[in-house]
């Protein structure tokens, strides 16, 4: 994905300066970040149950959201404003923006997962 991100962003006219400076470091740092907090809980879920079988997720750049972002914010941003610095500074609100959404509706998932069947919980995976 950070491939995918560095030569979509360069083909749409975004410096390098931005691009390996600061989206790619940046994201770089998140997924670390991320992994290594999956790789905690993992070792306080083994500790907690005296198991040695626990293993972590992955944690990575969801693809789907990726796109949404280089070409549903990104992209357009950078058409209207001309201005790729710009254009990444909205990108990175949106960013912020979203993960809040993320953060206010994931408060609601004890009761979804009490109140809605199984079955229509699993039906997005079939």
């Amino acid at each position: 994905n950070f491939v995918i991100i560095a030569v979509t962003m360069l083909g749409m006219g975004f410096p390098a300066s931005i691009v390996f400076g600061k989206v790619i470091p940046g994201a770089a740092v998140a997924v670390m970040a991320g992994n290594l907090y999956y790789a905690y809980m993992a070792k306080r879920l083994a500790v907690k149950e005296n198991r040695t079988d626990v293993t972590a997720l992955s944690y990575g750049i969801s693809t789907p959201v990726m796109f949404v972002f280089l070409f549903g914010v990104l992209a357009p941003a950078n058409a209207l404003t001309g201005d790729p610095e710009l254009a990444w500074k909205i990108a990175v609100a949106a960013a912020f923006l979203s993960g809040l959404i993320e953060a206010v509706v994931s408060l609601s998932g004890n009761w979804v997962r009490d109140h809605l069947p199984r079955a229509a919980m699993l039906g997005a995976l079939a």
